[in-house]
């Protein structure tokens, strides 16, 4: 395990271990009964087992090896755990080692507990020999929050570390070959008076650098966040529906049972749980890979965020893609065509998820006797309900942008797409397609197609866009061809105005 990627993985393990701990609620005794040494031990005990448990589900090879017992103590309404010099270990002995790590548990309200873990510094990382083959330090941390036991989430957790330093050691000496400023994540969900939940969760890692000793590859990374928001979300019914995923047995080779369990259950929580609102996001800045001053591959931003709105039955579905400053200097694809800069935009609107998803449930459930996943086709059946769905609740997908720029070219679409039961191909719609540059790509690829199979196709391909495209000067000054795209209810799809069945 660390001989192949000791530095790489040490500091998920470091976070993974001190998320575990500070995750110790979930097996817990009743809030109330944890006040004297008996139940003190009892809540040791089950966080134990959690601990072991997530260790083991994680990878079945690692084992939880702690270097004494460990022990509960009670100081008034505060429980003090200590796990004396934990380490993790795979099967043939290497593995990851902590200092003591403590965590202090105390109630609040009733299935709320309020926790704090003390994360010690350095992580230390061995072979199979015993040695120590690598090392992690960080300058600060903390990790704290609010368990639900009743829900089994932390509706409330915050952690951070500082200046991470990651360190290969070989015979005795120590080679930094990475480092992060900082790691922070910050959670926290409110309950409104009907159950449902709202918040937001923020994942941030700033200034990234990875530099393994003897090799030239290298990654530095300005920054990474992700962030998730919830509204009038339903976490009981979403324990409940994960509570009957992990109810199915799954054989030792890794395949799904021949039996799904009660479906019946899933459907039902599924028709009256209530999703709400909610968006997810990730934002990337400045990464670089490659051999120091010849970076192989650069990216100035990435920004992508989904959407989605439960509320509105059925619901709607929004994804946003943005990117600039994509660079890739050993790729196939000339820069004539590597689209350096793009915008994706688009929203799937009435579309019923929630519908198609309890009807194949119930379909399932019809089954008898079990049949195995593996030999279901859920093509026909998904045919048959989904599009009847979608054209009942008249289904729209609309691009409200795409934009893809490489050096000389640029291309930008809108458009509609809306399902029509009554319509040759069971949708219609429109979209405008603008074209900056063909004439710059054609000469590129006369140039290639001197020499290259392909592009002589591709210069083909151009070609006939360029006749098919209706020439207007741009707002530019430059030459843009124009593609009006239509499909009507008879299904022939006209692009300005020419039926495609012609061409």
């Amino acid at each position: 395990m660390p001989e192949k990627s000791s530095w790489r993985r040490t500091a998920w393990f470091a976070l993974s271990l001190g998320f575990a701990v500070s995750l110790l609620i979930h097996g817990a005794p009743r809030a109330e009964t944890v006040k004297d040494s008996d139940s003190a031990k009892a809540l040791l005990g089950d966080v134990l087992e959690y601990v072991k448990t997530s260790i083991t589900s994680a990878d079945e090879d690692l084992t939880l090896k702690l270097e004494t017992e460990p022990s509960a103590q009670v100081r008034g309404n505060i429980t003090k755990l200590i796990f004396p010099t934990p380490s993790i270990l795979d099967k043939n002995g290497a593995g990851f080692h902590l200092g003591n790590v403590t965590a202090n548990v105390a109630l609040q309200n009733k299935d709320e507990f309020q926790f704090s873990v003390g994360l010690p510094s350095p992580m230390t990382v061995s072979g199979t020999s015993g040695l120590t083959e690598a090392e992690v330090s960080w300058a600060a941390n903390r990790l704290h929050g609010i368990w639900r036991a009743d829900l089994e989430i932390a509706t409330e957790f915050h952690s951070a570390l500082k200046s991470l330093l990651f360190t290969d050691i070989k015979q005795g000496e120590k080679h930094l070959v990475g480092k992060i400023d900082s790691i922070a994540i910050d959670q926290k969900f409110s309950e409104s008076t009907n159950g449902w939940w709202k918040g937001q969760l923020a994942y941030d890692v700033a200034n990234i650098e990875l530099a393994p000793a003897n090799k030239d590859e290298r990654v530095s990374l300005e920054s990474v966040s992700v962030s998730s928001k919830l509204q009038e979300f339903d976490f009981a019914s979403w324990q409940a529906l994960f509570e009957w995923g992990s109810s199915l047995s799954i054989a030792a080779d890794g395949t799904l049972p021949s039996s799904q369990g009660d479906s019946r259950a899933a459907r039902q929580i599924l028709e009256t749980m209530n999703l709400g609102a909610g968006n997810m996001g990730l934002s990337i800045a400045n990464l670089i890979y490659g051999p120091p001053g010849r970076p192989e591959f650069k990216m100035g931003e990435l920004n992508l965020n989904m959407n989605y709105d439960n509320d509105a039955r059925p619901g709607t579905y929004s994804f946003y893609l943005d990117w600039w400053g994509l660079e890739q200097t050993d790729g196939d694809i000339p820069s004539a065509y590597f689209t350096h800069t793009g915008v994706i935009k688009m929203h799937l609107e009435q579309f019923p998820l929630r519908q198609i998803l309890t009807s194949v449930l119930r379909e399932t459930q019809k089954l008898s006797p079990p049949v195995d996943p593996a030999d279901i086709d859920f093509g026909a059946p998904l045919q048959l309900m989904a599009l009847p769905m979608i054209n009942a609740n008249q289904t729209r997908l609309r691009l409200e942008e795409l934009m893809l720029r490489s050096s000389i070219a640029a291309l930008t679409a809108s458009g509609n797409l809306s399902a029509e039961k009554d319509s040759a191909l069971g949708a219609v719609g429109n979209a405008r397609f603008e074209l900056t540059g063909l004439d710059k790509l054609i000469a590129v690829a006369a140039r290639q197609a001197l020499s290259d199979e392909d592009a002589a196709k591709l210069l083909a391909s151009l070609t006939f866009a360029k006749g098919l495209g209706r020439p207007e000067v741009g707002t530019e000054g430059g030459l843009v061809y124009i593609y009006d795209v239509i499909l009507p209810a008879d299904g022939i799809v006209l692009i300005n105005e020419i039926p495609l069945n012609l061409l």
